[in-house]
């Protein structure tokens, strides 16, 4: 899948923790390893084009959500 814009790591945990998936979780149902996931998170890796119909699915959450570059301000969905 081609696509012009990176997968945002913002994105993806606010995705997951919206619908209370720990990392470990969502990196099973991925089929990635916890750590890999993190360091996604933790912008020390990207996330590469092929995991986005993965995210899209797993997390219910429209492709388009996680090439999203608008900053996420306020309380993360944890904090609710």
């Amino acid at each position: 899948m081609a696509l012009d814009r990176q997968i945002n790591p913002e994105m993806i945990m606010l995705a997951r923790e919206a619908r209370r998936v720990t990392q470990r979780e969502l990196a099973e149902r991925l089929g990635i390893a916890q750590g890999t996931l993190s360091r996604i998170e933790n912008r020390l890796a990207i996330a590469p084009d092929s995991r986005l119909p993965g995210l899209a699915s797993t997390l219910q959450f429209q492709p388009e959500f996680f090439l999203r570059t608008d900053p996420v301000y306020g309380p993360s969905a944890s904090e609710f």
